[in-house]
Formats: C-alpha cells, structure tokens, sequence
C-alpha cells in the first residue's frame, strides 16, 4: 500500500509540469498569440538543384520558340488576345535582331478539354516543337494542365491571366504568375468596397467551376480576417441562363453588398437581373478577363466597385506605347490579357538573351530580373513565382 500512495505522489509531481505547460500553452492559444510557425509559407527563395536541360547553339537553330497555350479563336477574346500580345512582343524583339541573329517564333497550340486533348497538345508543344517556355493559359484549371508538364519537362511557364493562388502557393521553381491573385484581388475589394463603405451584410454568388471556388475560398479568408461575417454563398453553375431564382435567393437575406465572380456572358446576366429586380446592392467585381468595365457599367446602373489587375493611368507612357502598336497590328484597343501576354513574352526574350539557350538558366534569369519594368507596372516575384503588384480599385458611382 506505502509502494502504492509513493508511486501515485511521483505520478502526481510529474504530472504537474505537464499541465502547466498545456494550461500556458491553451492560455496563449486563446489569446490569440500562439506558438511561431516552424516556417512560413513563401519565407525561402525557391531554388532548383536539378540538372541544366535543353541546352543549344543559337547558330545551329533556324528559330528560337516561345510556347503558347491559348485559343485563336474570335469566340474566346481571352485566347486571341494572349496570341496578339505575345506575338507584338515577339515582332519588336526580331526587329531588334532577335538572339544573336536568330528569330523568335510563337507556336500556339489548343484543345477545349484541358485535361483530356488539352494536356496532349501541351505535351506536343514541349517535346515535338521543342519550346524554350511557355505562356498561358486563359483560366485557372487550364493553367494546372500546362503546370502539370512544364514541372516535369524543367519549362518555365509564365500565366499572364490566372489568378489563382495555388498555381504559386504550392511552390514548383518553374511558373510565374503576372496579375494580382484571387487574394489580392479580395483583400483590396473587402477594403475599399465594404469597410471603407460599412457594410454589414454581404454576400457571394460565385461559379461553381475551378475558378469560382478558388475565388470563393480566397474572399470567405479575408472577410473572416476582417471580422465581415459572410451573410451567404450561392454557387452557380457556369453555364446557367436564368438566374431569376439566384437573385430572388440571394435577396431574400437582405444583404447590402454581393460579391460575384462568373465568366463573362453570365456575369453580364446576373447583374441584368438584379437591374430588373430593382436591387439596390453595391456588387463588388474581381478581375473577370475578357470583360470590359464599359459592359460591367451598362449591364448594372447601382454602385459597383471593380478590380483592375493594374492602373492603367500609373502605366502612362509605355503602356499607351504598347496600345498604339496593338491598334496599328490587329485594329482594337488591347484587352488586359493582352498586356500581360506582351510582358510574358518580353520577359522570355530578355531571359533568353541573359541566360543563353538553356531551361534551367532562362528559370534563374527570369526570377533575376525582378523588378522588371513591364507595360502592366513593377513586376516583382515573391517567393513562390507569384507578381507581388496590387490590383487597382474603381467605384462607379450610382446613377
């Protein structure tokens, strides 16, 4: 029994530091303080340690390839517009003599099904047209698909479109994101268009496909962070026609603001809709490529405050430079997209004419020459790939 009462006692005594450390430990937690990560995501510079692929002469090539993943085709404005972009880019450099007398050629390819036809032709433009990079694609989940090849080819690849946050966030050392992501896009939204206005009920009506959800998933973060509980979220289908039933739901919790993120077309008729119901709601609108602010006002005549992926204003000279040139070559002032494809292409070629003919070191160069001066503002690389520029924020005010 004395043996018994003794090993109870030590039991007791060792169990006391235990529980003071947890009670410290929850008493923290509850404070909102915590413990300090081990790491944080994107502290550390990627860094590659593979072997140097893909090397060449440029005396021994009759071209030199730049990749893009895109649709050339008048019903897809995002597609023609990274082709038109890509190419001026490509025209200006072989006017300047291209690398060391070597031109440089655009080889676009593309399938409707990313994951099926789509990942084959972005196979054939690595290993048959033997590309030095690639640019694109026009959405998120086709981005992943030429992602998914280019890591295991050792390709860079630059999206001038996409803004999901994930294509930087998982850290592969060979993609680079141009425009702001879905995070920095909801962050200047929830900023400008709901603290700055007091806004108490607000709410999303996203689409249900990859892009909506990333999207989705980016705006409940920061407005959970921001204390803006979310009233709702109606996912909607992509490819709905009548959104008479969203809207008639969505306005049955009496919300102030909506946040919504739709492809263009449906977009559009949402927010007719919401003009038919008489909804006096300020709507906020990320970036949408392909959408021209002038529809976005015509189709809603309330408050809306809009994402811009950059100032144009801020931009001023090169930018308007760019402009005349692409109104000279295809007749119509650029898209965003555009802009970005042109940027993705001149960053290629002066890696190229840094690094030499060779992936892994046109990779390294490309990182190096951060901050570059492009047409779209400063692009500097965080430590993931990702372009660190703030979106621009426009409010249109109420008729």
């Amino acid at each position: 029994m004395r043996k018994m009462n003794m090993t109870n006692r030590l039991f007791h005594k060792s169990l006391f530091p235990i529980l003071l450390i947890l009670f410290f430990f929850v008493h923290a937690l509850s404070a909102g303080e915590g413990w300090p990560p081990y790491r944080r995501m994107l502290d550390d510079p990627l860094e590659f340690h593979g072997p140097e692929l893909m090397s060449a002469d440029p005396a021994e090539l009759d071209q030199i390839r730049i990749g893009l993943f895109a649709p050339d085709d008048p019903r897809q404005p995002v597609g023609r517009a990274l082709i038109r972009g890509a190419s001026l880019a490509l025209e200006e450099a072989n006017a300047q003599g291209g690398y060391q007398g070597t031109p440089f050629v655009l080889i676009s390819r593309w399938a409707d099904d990313p994951w099926g036809a789509g990942s084959k032709e972005v196979i054939r433009m690595v290993y048959e047209d033997r590309v030095w990079a690639v640019i694109g694609s026009i959405d998120g989940e086709s981005t992943h698909v030429a992602q998914q090849i280019v890591t295991k080819a050792f390709l860079p690849l630059l999206s001038p479109v996409s803004s999901d946050p994930s294509l930087t966030h998982i850290r592969i050392p060979w993609i680079f994101r141009l425009p702001p992501d879905d995070r920095a896009q909801a962050v200047a939204l929830v900023q400008r268009g709901i603290l700055e206005r007091g806004l108490k009920r607000v709410g999303l009506i996203f689409a249900s496909n990859h892009d909506g959800r990333m999207a989705a998933a980016e705006w409940e973060s920061v407005m959970a962070s921001q204390g803006v509980p979310l009233v709702f979220h109606i996912p909607v289908s992509p490819t709905a026609d009548d959104y008479r039933e969203t809207v008639r739901h969505a306005c049955s919790f009496a919300p102030e603001g909506l946040a919504v993120h739709l492809p263009p077309k449906n977009l559009i008729s949402l927010l007719q809709t919401l003009r038919e119901a008489r909804a006096d709601l300020t709507i906020l609108v990320p970036w949408i490529p392909g959408l021209p602010r002038s529809e976005l006002v015509a189709a809603y005549p309330g408050t809306m405050v809009l994402a811009a992926p950059f100032p144009i204003r801020k931009t001023c000279g090169p930018y308007w430079k760019f402009t005349r040139g692409y109104i000279r070559y295809y007749g119509e002032r650029p898209l965003e997209a555009a802009a970005y494809a042109y940027d993705a292409a001149r960053l290629v070629v002066e890696g190229i004419r840094q690094a030499g003919l060779n992936r892994a070191g046109l990779w390294e160069a490309i990182t190096r020459l951060a901050p570059y001066p492009g047409i779209t503002g400063t692009i500097v690389w965080d430590n993931g790939g990702g372009n660190t520029a703030a979106p621009a924020v426009e409010i249109t005010p109420a008729r």
